[in-house]
């Protein structure tokens, strides 16, 4: 019962914007969620991506989320139902090119190998790319909060905004980056 008690402490802390409260969630259930969606998709990287989306809906709809269950039923539930989604929807669009025995060894052996440093430049580069994109405000205020590590209070003194601006900035900072892969988001979101 102690444990059911500290994920609803978890989840309240989630719904006022706590953005450890959902590294720690993350942290914790990550790995099962992506399993369990992997074994439903019968593919690791859609699996991976599910779960990803499982946690932005959780933070995305963290005000309106009523949870009848402990929060662990709830994640998998939730993967359960956006893996099914995926599955109805692959099934809907015809699969353009079959990937031969090689380019699939290929495609394996790249995604289990170091990223070169040319790879890790170019992904610095289409952060910033993505980052100077956002209005002037809300890029100013994500660098801080983000890059530089200032908190929202600080931020918000700095720029003379009120703290709940600088909150909503930063979250729709994310949102315009989510399309940045998972490792990334994370990078970027902690505090």
């Amino acid at each position: 019962m102690q444990h059911a008690g500290a994920e609803s402490l978890l989840f309240n802390a989630i719904r006022q914007g706590d953005e450890k409260a959902l590294e720690i969630v993350f942290l914790r259930y990550y790995r099962l969620l992506c399993r369990y969606a992997a074994g439903i998709l019968k593919n690791e990287a859609e699996g991976q991506e599910a779960a990803a989306d499982v946690f932005l809906a959780l933070w995305e709809k963290r005000e309106t989320i009523d949870i009848k269950v402990n929060l662990r039923q709830y994640l998998m539930a939730m993967t359960r139902h956006r893996s099914l989604r995926r599955l109805q929807n692959a099934a809907r669009q015809p699969v353009a090119v079959a990937l031969t025995d090689d380019a699939l060894l290929e495609y394996e052996q790249s995604v289990y190998r170091p990223a070169p440093e040319e790879t890790v430049s170019e992904t610095s580069a289409y952060l910033a790319t993505c980052i100077s994109k956002l209005p002037p405000q809300r890029r100013e205020v994500f660098l801080l909060n983000k890059i530089e590590g200032l908190s929202y209070a600080e931020v918000a003194l700095r720029l003379g905004l009120s703290e709940k601006t600088v909150k909503n900035q930063v979250y729709r900072a994310m949102l315009q980056l989510k399309e940045l892969s998972l490792v990334l988001f994370l990078i970027y979101y902690r505090s």
